[in-house]
């Protein structure tokens, strides 16, 4: 009975679909079929304009300068709380120059000036419906062209962003090289900047030194906690609680040429009023870059539910990275999780296969000779472990 709208796209024969949806708590590890039908009645008016540059949705308002293309305005409903300092623009893209440096596709150099794209070529409403709202700004810059979309879906609670660049720039040793960044402000104090990475996170200085980060970076303080995703850019940056990201570069050794061409860059702000210890921002970057995944199919009957949920792991802090078959008995499944989280935990995994035993093993699968019980697994801050399981029978594998 659950209904979702599907917003149907300028181009409905184009290879992405006939349009766009979200779909709500998918099971873990599983499926859901679902029809796709016509639909009977508008959905509840939960998401909509509230001027030329306004929109707002049940958790955010979100205000967009129609000069600049920037947001004005961010504002978190319930609790209510402004997270863009007064008189401060968001989502900005800026343009620094390195100075000329040796080995500069591997190090930036001292930037010797910055200029800020605060003047779009226009910005308009490119999309508006029952899923989402988009709006647009275009820019140019040299001989580079970009494009920024500021999307706010109905039934999500952070704000999206789609970047789009024929980056046309080119570094010498002669002349400073222009990097393109994107930054978010923050009304945030004494903020710590968390930087998301593998099996972990780790504090960073805000000194304004790109650090490495996986797939998100953000701010934990008393007013709740910020996370900026990408799925494909791993440069971030901080200074004063304002969030940068590195977009593109211009070196020019060993190679002259590394950035320039077209580039799609979706980004994330997720925002919170939770902490960041509870807010499993780590599953939020995950999940932003492991997109589910749909089938179109004839209707026919088949042995499986509906819905199912292969495997699934609470609390939300714990991350399960790894699903296979054993390397030494295929019939067995190995898992692996680890907790995200700067505290100790109590796991819980829930399984529909059947299985017959559970017991941990190292990194490289040799099993321990103690039994674990799935619905009460231990692990400390930013832990680590693998299980391995054996199933009732050899003829119980996955579908």
């Amino acid at each position: 009975g659950r209904v979702s709208p599907v917003q149907t796209q300028p181009n409905p024969q184009s290879v992405s679909g006939i349009g766009v949806v979200v779909l709500q708590s998918l099971p873990g590890l599983g499926y859901r079929t679902g029809w796709l039908r016509p639909m009977q009645k508008a959905p509840l008016d939960s998401l909509k304009r509230i001027g030329a540059f306004s929109v707002r949705n049940q958790s955010l308002l979100v205000e967009i300068s129609p000069v600049s293309g920037n947001i004005t305005r961010l504002t978190q409903l319930a609790p209510k709380k402004e997270w863009i300092p007064i008189k401060t623009e968001s989502a900005r893209f800026r343009i620094d120059y390195e100075s000329p440096h040796p080995a500069s596709a591997w190090d930036i150099g001292p930037i010797e000036k910055t200029e800020w794209l605060d003047k779009a070529e226009r910005v308009e409403c490119i999309e508006e419906g029952p899923v989402r709202i988009v709006f647009r700004a275009f820019y140019k810059h040299g001989q580079s062209v970009l494009e920024k979309d500021i999307i706010l879906y109905r039934d999500l609670s952070r704000l999206d962003f789609g970047v789009r660049v024929d980056w046309r720039e080119h570094g010498s040793s002669s002349a400073p090289a222009p990097m393109l960044r994107i930054e978010f402000p923050c009304a945030m104090n004494s903020a710590k900047a968390i930087h998301l990475i593998p099996f972990g996170e780790i504090d960073r200085p805000q000194d304004g030194t790109d650090y490495a980060a996986s797939y998100g970076m953000g701010l934990d303080g008393r007013e709740g906690s910020v996370c900026l995703l990408n799925n494909s850019k791993s440069g971030y940056s901080c200074t004063n609680n304002t969030i940068r990201l590195t977009l593109l570069r211009s070196p020019y050794f060993p190679d002259a040429l590394p950035d320039v061409g077209r580039h799609t860059i979706p980004l994330a702000l997720e925002i919170s009023s939770k902490k960041w210890s509870h807010a499993a921002m780590a599953r939020r970057g995950l999940e932003f870059n492991r997109r589910p995944i749909a089938i179109s199919v004839a209707p026919h009957d088949g042995k499986f539910p509906t819905e199912q949920s292969f495997f699934s792991i609470e609390p939300q802090t714990v991350l399960l990275t790894a699903l296979k078959a054993s390397y030494d008995s295929p019939t067995n499944l190995v898992l692996r999780i680890y907790q995200s989280a700067n505290q100790p935990v109590k796991v819980k995994v829930n399984t529909s296969l059947p299985f017959k035993k559970w017991i941990e093993t190292d990194l490289i699968e040799r099993p321990s000779q103690e039994s674990a019980n799935p619905d009460s697994l231990s692990l400390k801050r930013w832990e680590i472990k693998t299980y391995q399981f054996t199933p009732e029978s050899r003829r119980d594998r996955l579908p």
